[in-house]
């Protein structure tokens, strides 16, 4: 194995554990920070947390399948390329809808948070 090589086994080992840490930092800030300071807009920001990270987690397991379950049929490259653009399609369609998710939480999150009201017949001592 020549250095080339090790330095891109190397580059595709860690790039996604790197982006696995990162969406998993973004859950924690979400889940601490947000949650503490806006329990309004805590909601949205924790499901586009969560979908997020799954995504990363499933898209490259998703395009490995795809791969092996073209290369167990008849059907050769072609039917390897279908699968790939069909891959494609959807993961891009995951993304704008998480898109949508985190953009309708950063507008909440935007806004003043709501006023809490104490519903209580006796005045504060």
């Amino acid at each position: 194995m020549n250095a080339e090589n090790s330095l891109l086994l190397v580059a595709q080992l860690v790039s996604p554990c790197l982006v696995v840490l990162g969406q998993i930092g973004l859950l924690v800030i979400v889940a601490g920070a947000v949650r503490r300071h806006r329990p309004d807009a805590y909601g949205g920001l924790l499901a586009w947390a969560v979908a997020s990270l799954v995504v990363t987690i499933a898209s490259p397991l998703a395009h490995t399948a795809a791969g092996i379950l073209a290369a167990s049929g008849d059907g050769g490259i072609e039917r390897f390329m279908h699968w790939q653009a069909a891959l494609a399609i959807g993961l891009s369609l995951v993304h704008v809808a998480l898109v949508v998710v985190l953009a309708r939480a950063l507008v909440k999150l935007a806004q003043p948070p709501k006023p809490l009201i104490v519903e209580s017949g006796e005045a504060y001592r």
